[in-house]
């Protein structure tokens, strides 16, 4: 069915008349075949569509994202036993140092970091000078350039879209986080890509967890499942994974895991979570106990900052104040958690580490390599591809796996697979 609308317009340049036909197109719905959704992690995370973590900051978003991407560049089961198609993940992310922190938690993690691509910067070149500028959103060609040169690509992380959405959208307007958001679920679509992107929770308090999302309610009503990270109320040391939104599939249970080892890593309860999240967000009202008080929400982030090791004394607390957590709140934290503080020699500064005993629950599925592989140490494993390589091997091979546009950089050794590539597009 066609109909057209002829629109008669002055061009200002030449004074001339200038028609435009305007055209609608309408498909059939019998011109459609059917088809079922795809997904990642099945029921929980679809492929070519937008998925929202949502959680406080410090509370383990960027351990879920890297225990989720270990097993996309593995191919191992999720922690529930849905099967996992391996390929390679796209990261985009601003907020965590690729060598001390997203490079160890993914080996923590046993993920093949060789199949691993960080999306950092945008070149330019104009004339003969070349330029760099961050990547944000509004740059979908570059977006798009990525993954073209990732045919393999299961997985794009954007962590945290508060850093990515542009500096012309305002992430308060339905309308400017649609116009960011719609071209990123279209290439979802596209490339049949799962996209999880991680926010943050508002202030102010809502009886709907969906509603704690940080900004406009466009970035819940745009993704097709929304995941709450949440403490849970009646264990300090244990986080829930919650389902809020999910309009194309039943809703599945939660999930829950602990933070502990060195590295830090995931450990999931085999136990399924029966609640919601508007139900643990009822409960923590109507009990009056807020995880996120002060001193819960310093605990949370120490932890997760000292998951890699040993940290000075001054260097904690000067993170911790730019993260909006005060000098008294983490020392409380401190004491709750047991941190192990001591000098790291003689009239040198005190450094804090998390206490050996690091919280891990037992019984529950803590993050393994395949078992087809032998682990030599947690965290190293040489991996299928890099037996008997060298280091120039292991380069050569990891450069020959995505398009000329791409980088290598980073760790160069053996472990854990290979290394986290750091793309940056040329245009």
């Amino acid at each position: 069915m066609t109909t057209n609308d002829y629109t008669a317009s002055i061009d200002e340049d030449t004074g001339s008349l200038a028609i435009t036909t305007r055209t609608p197109k309408v498909t059939c719905m019998a011109d459609i075949a059917p088809r079922e959704v795809r997904w990642l992690w099945r029921d929980r995370i679809p492929l070519g569509r937008i998925t929202l973590l949502v959680g406080i900051p410090g509370l383990g978003k960027t351990f879920v994202t890297c225990s989720i991407a270990s097993r996309v560049t593995t191919g191992r089961s999720f922690s529930d036993g849905s099967p996992c198609e391996a390929g390679s993940v796209l990261m985009v992310a601003c907020e965590d140092d690729p060598a001390d922190t997203i490079r160890p938690r993914l080996d923590a993690h046993f993920a093949d970091a060789s199949k691993v691509y960080l999306l950092e910067r945008v070149q330019y070149k104009s004339k003969d000078r070349m330029s760099e500028v961050m990547f944000t959103l509004e740059d979908i060609d570059t977006l798009e350039e990525t993954l073209k040169g990732l045919p393999d690509c299961r997985l794009v992380i954007i962590d945290p879209i508060g850093s990515y959405i542009g500096t012309t959208a305002n992430s308060n307007s339905d309308n400017e986080v649609r116009s960011v958001l719609a071209p990123v679920a279209k290439l979802a679509e596209r490339y049949d890509v799962a996209v999880i992107i991680v926010a943050h929770t508002r202030k102010s308090i809502a009886t709907r967890a969906d509603d704690m999302v940080m900004g406009s309610r466009a970035f819940t009503g745009i993704a097709r499942a929304v995941w709450h990270l949440m403490p849970d109320p009646d264990d300090d040391k244990r986080r829930l994974l919650l389902p809020g939104k999910c309009n194309i599939a039943e809703r599945q249970t939660g999930l829950a895991f602990t933070i502990g080892g060195r590295p830090a890593a995931i450990n999931w309860s085999k136990e399924p979570v029966e609640k919601t999240a508007d139900e643990i967000l009822a409960q923590m009202h109507s009990t009056g106990r807020k995880k996120n008080t002060a001193a819960d929400a310093a605990g949370d982030w120490l932890t997760t900052y000292l998951g890699n090791g040993p940290v000075d004394k001054q260097e904690v607390l000067d993170n911790g104040k730019e993260n909006g957590h005060s000098e008294k709140s983490i020392n409380i934290a401190s004491r709750s958690l047991g941190v192990v503080k001591a000098p790291k020699g003689f009239g040198l500064p005190y450094q804090w580490s998390l206490p050996e005993s690091a919280p891990v629950e037992t019984g529950g599925d803590t993050e393994s390599p395949p078992q087809s592989e032998p682990l030599i140490e947690k965290g190293v494993d040489t991996g299928p591809h890099c037996k008997n390589a060298g280091e120039n091997d292991i380069a050569e091979e990891c450069s020959s796996s995505v398009a000329p546009f791409a980088e290598t950089g980073g760790h160069t050794d053996n472990t854990a697979g290979g290394t986290v590539k750091k793309v940056r597009v040329q245009i």
